[in-house]
């Protein structure tokens, strides 16, 4: 077996596997965000908390958070916020369609999906959606 560091990674790279295989993104970033995203849209998948809760001496359930971030900018209000949540709601679906990441957690849970409307430039409107969710393992 792995240790968890490795594991922990292999969980963040089957999420952006899933991302990418259904939704059309200009890049995705993983435990990585910037305040000034370089191509749009994009998706940043950024560590949480992880709790472990132990079961038995050998074993252990663990909740690892994630938030998914999809960020958007358009030229008008109402193209930004349609944009942001058709792309928002197709990573929601693609990761409910599968909530055990091919066998690699337990199951997996979408917690929140928050739309973050409206924060003005200087020439567009930039729109964000964060979805919260969280794995769970044994390990």
């Amino acid at each position: 077996m792995s240790g968890f560091g490795d594991y922990y990674q292999s969980v963040m790279s089957k999420l952006a596997g899933v991302i990418s295989g259904a939704v059309v993104f200009e890049d995705i970033k993983v435990g990585a965000w910037k305040q000034e995203v370089d191509s749009y849209p994009s998706c940043f998948i950024l560590e949480g908390v992880t709790v472990l809760s132990p079961v038995t001496t050998l074993l252990s359930t663990n909740f690892m958070d994630f938030t998914i971030l999809v960020v958007d900018h358009t030229e008008t209000l109402d193209a930004g916020r349609v944009s942001v949540l058709n792309k928002a709601g197709e990573v929601k679906d693609a990761l409910e369609n599968d909530r055990w990441l091919t066998e690699t957690i337990r199951k997996l849970e979408v917690l929140r999906f928050l739309p973050n409307w409206n924060q003005p430039h200087d020439t567009f409107y930039r729109w964000e959606c964060a979805i919260e969710i969280r794995c769970e393992i044994e390990r």
